[in-house]
């Protein structure tokens, strides 16, 4: 099937998926979009910013370089005083900050856990949200079972400009412009979203998501030969991905390249930046939270705290904030997402707060999310992302994945009281995606 798109109007669709396109921007979108040896595109995608997030966005990106002000101990002073001012933002605000001192006694805030946002969001999201702008995307599902998380446009915007500051920090200055692709994205999956699209708010550069499974373009040189032409400057992926990118005939070195969601290794790391001739930055970032952390050093697992406007904590099992080099879990309240106000939430990653040299407040991820890719006896690889794609069709509150053998995978699933009416059909829909080689048990 041959999915290449060209546009030759702005379009009222088009419109309203990135507002602040231009005719100018068209050419770099048609060149994306339909080049001979793109993908089999399956999704549309925009940025959804409109004139007036220009203002908020620019606001944040300037506070990003100039105001940072990290604190072990307490919050800043925005996020108390936001606290004082939405105490009732919405019937879990309200709930949880009930006779608490919010200044002296931060730590008795009750933590806030990924089962809230799963069984009941509808307390989280604020009373005044303007659901009309929501975006809403599923967790990969890497650190449990896929969750939903609403977000806006103009937080997602502030990403971008958390990746530049990322970048800079580590001496990289990317060349934005609208007549070249700045940024790509690899993914290894059997299915996920493939799109182009543009970036009004980001100098009119381009972005394109790809899937380097060979199945899904025309030629299985294409993939090298897509990225070849476009050259981008930037490339996002997650250690997965990004070892299938050394399986490629790449004739160019991006200025950088970028590992995110699950744990890079040091092997992993100086393998990429040797064969591409690049460097390679771990990014530490969450669907429910945004962006966290960077590398700045040859420790990929050792991270400067990247956003300004959040308050970061290493937590124990009760949730008292623990000390400097103590072991914990790393706990994130940021209220930048205006449909996921985030209160003293656990990441269910276990950190420890540390000071460089320099005396900079960094963390440590230890325990964090391996990347773990299945095989079936004739080798083809399955992606767990894959799997968690799978497993959210369904009403399964958690999920566990126990390889019993090469040819049998047992899952433990964990569902509301008496169903079980679809398990039947989730086993086969796991058995057709390992193409039948392996046995599924379901307890």
């Amino acid at each position: 099937m041959d999915r290449r798109i060209k546009f030759s109007e702005i379009t009222t669709e088009l419109r309203a998926r990135i507002p602040l396109i231009q005719e100018e921007n068209l050419a770099l979108l048609n060149e994306l979009s339909s080049h001979e040896t793109s993908p089999n595109w399956n999704y549309e995608c925009g940025d959804r910013v409109t004139q007036l997030d220009l203002k908020p966005i620019n606001e944040f990106a300037e506070e990003l370089f100039l105001k940072r002000d990290f604190n072990i101990e307490s919050p800043n002073e925005k996020i108390i005083e936001f606290l004082n001012r939405n105490n009732n933002y919405s019937s879990y605000f309200s709930r949880t900050l009930t006779r608490i001192d919010i200044e002296k006694n931060f730590s008795l805030i009750s933590i806030m856990k990924r089962e809230d946002i799963a069984k009941r969001l509808v307390d989280i999201v604020p009373y005044s949200a303007d659901l009309s702008r929501v975006i809403v995307n599923p967790t990969s599902g890497t650190t449990g079972h896929s969750i939903l998380c609403p977000n806006h446009p103009l937080t997602i915007a502030c990403y971008s400009h958390m990746i530049l500051y990322a970048l800079e920090k580590n001496h990289i200055h990317l060349n934005l412009n609208s007549k070249e692709a700045g940024v790509m994205m690899v993914s290894f999956q059997e299915k996920t979203a493939m799109y182009s699209t543009v970036k009004p708010y980001m100098k009119g550069s381009g972005f394109s998501k790809l899937n380097l499974n060979p199945n899904v373009w025309r030629d299985k040189t294409h993939p090298s030969s897509y990225l070849n032409f476009f050259k981008p400057e930037l490339i996002t992926g997650n250690p997965i991905s990004l070892q299938e990118l050394l399986n490629l005939s790449l004739s160019f070195s991006p200025k950088a390249i970028l590992s995110t969601s699950m744990e890079l290794s040091v092997e992993l790391k100086h393998e990429l930046e040797k064969k591409l001739n690049t460097k390679v930055i771990n990014f530490y970032s969450l669907n429910e939270t945004g962006p966290i952390g960077f590398s700045d050093t040859d420790d990929p697992n050792l991270f400067s705290i990247l956003p300004h406007d959040l308050f970061l904590e290493v937590t124990d099992e009760e949730g008292y904030s623990l000390n400097l080099g103590e072991v914990g879990n790393l706990t994130i309240t940021c209220f930048r997402n205006p449909f996921l106000p985030l209160l003293r939430y656990a990441t269910g990653d276990k950190a420890k707060l540390i000071k460089d040299e320099s005396g900079s407040l960094k963390f440590m991820l230890l325990d964090s999310r391996k990347p773990v890719l299945y095989k079936t006896p004739s080798g083809k690889k399955v992606n767990p992302i894959d799997i968690n794609q799978i497993i959210r069709r369904y009403p399964i509150l958690k999920h566990q994945i126990e390889v019993l053998s090469q040819d049998k995978i047992q899952f433990k699933l964990e569902t509301e009281s008496g169903l079980i009416y679809f398990f039947d059909n989730l086993k086969e829909d796991l058995v057709a995606l390992f193409n039948e080689e392996v046995e599924i048990e379901i307890l």
